[in-house]
């Protein structure tokens, strides 16, 4: 029976992935204009060539028009995956950049967001808004 289990959620895990699907990693989202409280902030995934953070390259476009870089984020949301111009769901935080990322190799071109990128942030709730 415990085998029949892990199989299912393999199974369900490969089926989810294949169709594009992903999971709210922290908070439940219902519509796409109705976050929960905790996820309240909109924001889109936008691949800036080159950097260091969390998911490498991607900054994130806030609604107001600001980027920052998500230098830190909970345990649990460190396997997400984003894609470019990908809207989600956040809550964040101001962070401190510290050294981390130090030993990461990156390379030196500017993308088209680094002039734009203000604050670093720690993401604490992250789900898919469409």
């Amino acid at each position: 029976m415990k085998f029949l289990n892990v199989h299912f959620f393999a199974v369900s895990l490969l089926l989810m992935s294949s169709l594009g699907l992903t999971a709210c990693f922290d908070c439940q989202v219902g519509a796409e204009d109705d976050p929960q409280p905790d996820c309240n902030l909109k924001a889109t995934f936008r691949h800036n060539l080159c950097g260091m953070g969390v998911w490498g390259a991607f900054v994130l476009e806030l609604e107001n028009g600001e980027v920052v870089q998500p230098w830190a984020a909970d345990a649990h949301l460190t396997n997400f995956t984003p894609g470019p111009d990908q809207t989600v769901w956040v809550q964040i935080a101001t962070t401190e950049r510290d050294n981390r990322y130090e030993g990461v190799p990156t390379c030196r071109a500017l993308g088209p967001y680094t002039e734009r990128i203000g604050r670093a942030v720690r993401i604490l709730c992250l789900a898919p808004a469409n």
